[in-house]
């Protein structure tokens, strides 16, 4: 049974305790009040890799050195939960977050907004204003991480339908195994059947010739019967192996066509991202050259332009949450 996330805690929950601790950076930003919240913000975290958390009820503390806050508290009413949903709706797709309410026990409750990723981006305002984060604010999405964005939506749709079909094709493989193996059943009871009328007329030559030749015509029937049968079930496995190659090509031509990326690429570069993480986390001083070595040798197939890709990536996600 799935699980109901938790939408309200007494005091603050582990989780924002943690995230209070740091500075805001990439995926976290600090709001006093709801009046400070704008929909660019929803749509900049839903447009980014990884999404991130609002506070409201959290003032940030002028000052030189590292950023400090203090917990103000926030009305956190029906209303005002309402308020930051119907902002949320608004957005062009409409943003799925979750709003959490902490600290209900005191006199300084506060709002913890969760935005996760979005799986439909790019997302804008109703006025058309489209953002992302990077270096702990909001920016605008510029022409080329637009056009980005909207290939990459295309791409995860043809991905969706590529699954469909391999279920498809899975479905329909299954299918045709077992007609085959029932017809081939069907052929092997055919052909004990003839072995023993063989030997049964083989017993009989004694008899006289009508029987005999009656008997031979009938073996004849059965012999045609049985070719017709194994010559049928030679066709439909020929033609299935030739839908097959015929699905294979055209889902080529596709990702040809619009530059997609494998399927297979993509979660190499997924489990190359997480194993660099790994790796740095660990080993804090190890150079990159070293790094990608090894992640080179664990998965295979990626070039090293596209691993010095990932690990910028990753670096750049660490020193925005340093």
């Amino acid at each position: 049974m799935k699980r109901t996330p938790k939408t309200e805690y007494k005091t603050l929950s582990s989780k924002t305790k943690n995230l209070l601790a740091y500075e805001e950076g990439l995926d976290v930003e600090f709001k006093e009040s709801i009046a400070g919240l704008e929909r660019e913000d929803l749509v900049a975290f839903a447009n980014s890799t990884d999404g991130g958390t609002i506070f409201i009820g959290i003032k940030e503390l002028k000052g030189k050195g590292r950023q400090r806050i203090s917990i103000k508290g926030c009305e956190i009413g029906d209303r005002e939960k309402q308020r930051i949903l119907n902002m949320a709706t608004a957005c062009v797709p409409p943003i799925e977050i979750q709003v959490i309410t902490e600290n209900t026990n005191s006199t300084i409750p506060i709002f913890r907004i969760e935005i996760p990723t979005g799986m439909a981006k790019p997302y804008c305002t109703s006025g058309g204003t489209y953002c992302t984060r990077d270096d702990g604010r909001k920016k605008p999405l510029l022409p080329g991480l637009l056009l980005e964005q909207f290939i990459s939506a295309e791409t995860n749709k043809f991905i969706e339908r590529y699954k469909t079909i391999i279920d498809e094709l899975d479905t329909k493989l299954s299918e045709m195994k077992a007609k085959v193996e029932c017809e081939l059943k069907e052929l092997s009871t055919k052909v004990d059947t003839f072995n023993a009328q063989v030997d049964e007329q083989l017993g009989q030559v004694a008899g006289t010739v009508e029987n005999a030749e009656g008997g031979i015509a009938d073996s004849f029937s059965m012999v045609d019967e049985t070719l017709g049968l194994a010559t049928g079930i030679g066709n439909e496995i020929e033609a299935m192996w030739q839908w097959i190659f015929d699905a294979h090509a055209k889902l080529d031509l596709l990702l040809e066509k619009f530059s997609i990326e494998q399927p297979s690429v993509s979660l190499k570069k997924k489990a190359a991202k997480t194993l660099i993480s790994t790796i740095v986390d660990n080993n804090p001083l190890m150079r990159r050259n070293r790094v990608l070595t090894q992640v080179k040798h664990a998965i295979q197939g990626l070039g090293d332009a596209a691993l010095i890709q990932i690990y910028s990536e990753v670096n750049k996600n660490r020193q925005s949450k340093k």
